[in-house]
């Protein structure tokens, strides 16, 4: 469970230089999630240019937003997907770092 808290919060400091959020406040998923919700429907309310524009670079599937198209509280949704996301990159980054580190160290680059 630390270990997940651990990983939240680096999300949290990864998310906030892009995301103007307040990492400092966040103590949970939750508080996470309520913040990048927050920007995510400003950028929702600028139309939907900007807002594609913004889930192609963070490679969220095209399929999986629209899923969302005429739910409630879609950008609590899609601030869901964006965590999932970035937790994905932390978590195959901290695993290849591992395998790097059985790599001989006269075979490294």
């Amino acid at each position: 469970m630390a270990n997940e808290l651990e990983i939240i919060k680096q999300a949290a400091v990864e998310l906030s230089n892009e995301w103007a959020l307040q990492p400092a406040t966040i103590v949970s998923e939750e508080a996470l999630l309520e913040q990048l919700s927050d920007k995510i429907a400003a950028i929702i309310s600028m139309g939907p240019d900007p807002f594609y524009r913004l889930m192609y670079r963070l490679d969220i599937s095209e399929n999986k937003i629209r899923q969302l198209t005429g739910s409630t509280d879609v950008s609590r949704k899609v601030a869901a997907l964006v965590l999932a996301r970035q937790l994905e990159k932390i978590k195959s980054r901290r695993e290849h770092r591992e395998k790097n580190n059985d790599i001989d160290p006269d075979l490294q680059w």
